[in-house]
């Protein structure tokens, strides 16, 4: 059953159980209102809201766009897709830290905005970088050709599952790559960041980056203020130094203490990335 028949079976529906006329309530939206994308994903605080829905899921059609912002709030936020990617995103507003997604690259405040386009159908999971707890999905459907190669299909399934036990003969898959362990202290001295990585996944990209938060050094809610990137030599623990800027040095020397977060993204040879985000407070050193 079509989406148009669907809301006028849903209509007559409605009206026979309030006692009325069933053509005399029953309306159609417009086709613009059925269609599946572009769609909308707005964070505050704490959550992601398709405004079309008022929930943190919104539909599309294949090739369509998703508009990610945060308009307004006290905090920062960010989308970060946790397993399939966007085909492309684009940053139209705020700060722009790096590379998307992340859209932001970092968390940012308020003012940020971006569109993400979605090529391929499936669901694609986000989630807030600084907040865990912030989830959404983007589900983007297909159009419709699938639907005409099914018969095919179930006319090979005796032949596919003929074919079943081969892979069985050259013995299990091997599970992914074990995440790496990250060990960064909350309180350090000094004008720079240290911790260490160990990668069990063997030679990776270690990229880390020092972000001061609202106003301490800059007029920008988050600024870069320190960043280093290493590479692993195999597996084993790699150990990292990240130093403050300048303009970072000189607020710390002014204001004793600094709270910073620091990004850590891992990348291994193969297998998924890692990105991690810790609260790290520096003392002046004596």
């Amino acid at each position: 059953m079509s989406k148009r028949a669907r809301v006028l079976v849903l209509s007559v529906l409605a009206a026979v159980a309030g006692g009325g006329s069933a053509l005399a309530v029953a309306s159609f939206p417009s086709d613009d209102a059925l269609a599946a994308g572009p769609g909308q994903i707005v964070a505050s605080d704490f959550q992601f809201t398709n405004p079309a829905i008022g929930e943190n899921t919104v539909t599309i059609d294949a090739g369509s766009t998703v508009t990610f912002s945060y308009p307004s709030g006290g905090s920062f936020h960010s989308a970060e897709f946790t397993d399939d990617q966007p085909t492309s995103c684009t940053q139209t507003a705020g700060p722009v830290l790096g590379a998307v997604p992340p859209l932001p690259t970092f968390p940012a405040g308020e003012g940020w905005a971006g569109t993400c386009r979605f090529d391929t159908p499936g669901s694609y999971a986000f989630v807030c970088q600084a907040h865990s707890f912030m989830t959404g999905d983007v589900v983007v459907q297909g159009t419709g050709t699938g639907t005409e190669t099914t018969p095919t299909q179930t006319e090979t399934t005796p032949t596919q599952t003929e074919t079943t036990p081969t892979p069985t003969e050259t013995g299990p898959a091997a599970g992914p790559p074990a995440p790496p362990h990250i060990s960064i202290a909350r309180k350090q001295n000094g004008t720079a960041v240290r911790g260490s990585v160990t990668t069990p996944a063997g030679p990776s990209t270690i990229a880390v980056t020092l972000l001061a938060q609202k106003q301490v050094v800059a007029a920008s809610k988050l600024v870069r203020v320190g960043s280093t990137r290493k590479r692993s030599k195999g597996s084993g623990r790699t150990s990292f130094v990240a130093k403050l800027n300048a303009r970072a040095r000189l607020a710390l020397q002014r204001r004793k203490r600094l709270a910073l977060t620091v990004r850590v993204v891992v990348t291994p040879p193969a297998g998924t990335r890692t990105t991690r985000l810790y609260r790290v407070t520096l003392r002046r050193p004596r």
